[in-house]
Parts: C-alpha cells; structure tokens; sequence
C-alpha cells in the first residue's frame, strides 16, 4: 500500500478491552495504527499482538497517561513526532472507579480522564487532524 494512501489511526487505551479489540480491526484495513496506554509492557504485549494478527507492521505503540495535563501534554507532543497526520482519533482511554480520586492536578479523575483528556488531546492534535 502506497504510504501516502495509508490512514493513520490514533486510539488511546488502545492496550486492552475495547481499544484493543478496536486496534485490531482497524490494523486489518492495512491502516497505520498508533496505540496509547500507561503501561509498556502491557502496551508492547498489545503491539504485538496486534502486528502479528493483523499481519500488520505499520502498528505504534506511545506510552502516555492522560489522568494529568502534562501526560496528555506530553502524549500529544510524542504523538505529533510519530504521525505527520492522522485521519481519524479515537478518545476510547476511560476511567472508572468506585472511589472519589483526584489527578495530580487536582481534579475529580472521572472529569480528568473521561471529560478532560479527549477534549484537550484533540485540540492538541488538532493540527494534525486537519492535515
């Protein structure tokens, strides 16, 4: 496939659950499919998984935590140095909890993560977005 005909797909939370099962399908269109989580390990597991049953090479993994505003700083910044453009983003990392907790910043984490990170990850990407 032509490089510059390749999509490429961002998925946060991409490691595991739905964002995984997402990567996977998408990976399979012959998409270049970058994937987000907190945990490397987890996320390399996932990386290749996804490679090797998608048979696809063009898979990414960026480690980031968007619970702050200096990891979805941070992530956006790493993620702007592995794509040039990127067709389609997909906000799936979420939070769920039974207990009150509160970011680093301060801020209710169900609001941090689920309110929060989307819209400024998006509006960080948004340049390349609109490439």
């Amino acid at each position: 496939m032509n490089y510059r005909k390749r999509r490429t797909i961002v998925i946060t939370g991409g490691t595991g659950g739905i964002g995984l099962q997402s990567a996977l399908g998408i990976a399979r269109t012959g998409a270049k499919v970058i994937i987000t989580g907190r945990n490397r390990e987890r996320g390399e597991e996932a990386q290749k998984r996804i490679v090797q049953e998608a048979k696809n090479p063009h898979v990414t993994l960026v480690i980031g935590d968007v619970s702050s505003v200096a990891g979805i700083d941070a992530l956006a910044q790493d993620l702007l140095q592995q794509a040039d453009h990127i067709d389609v983003l997909i906000n799936n990392a979420g939070y769920l909890g039974n207990e009150r907790r509160h970011s680093e910043d301060g801020l209710e984490m169900h609001f941090a993560v689920n309110v929060l990170a989307p819209w400024r990850l998006s509006h960080l990407l948004l340049p390349a977005l609109l490439k």
